[in-house]
């Protein structure tokens, strides 16, 4: 049975599944992002670019480990939900 689903798979072509990964990227993006970045702390609007342009360039999980390595000073109580209103 797996092997049968393996052999059916294959059959997918490569540019089907990368489409269907890009919907979903488009989907999940967090768009509204874009609209608070003049509201936002610099530093927390250099990550958010940041971690998109590596997540593009590499994957997720290297820009989660590349923004964590530079010292960010916090951002002194303020929430992201104060800033999606």
């Amino acid at each position: 049975m797996f092997i049968r689903l393996i052999l059916l798979i294959e059959q997918i072509p490569l540019a089907a599944l990368t489409g269907v990964m890009f919907m979903v990227v488009i989907g999940t993006f967090a768009w509204q992002s874009f609209r608070i970045m003049r509201r936002i702390p610099l530093t927390d609007a250099f990550v958010i670019v940041l971690v998109t342009i590596v997540t593009v360039m590499h994957d997720l999980a290297v820009a989660v480990w590349w923004v964590l390595s530079f010292p960010l000073s916090p951002t002194h109580g303020t929430t992201p939900s104060a800033f999606m209103r």
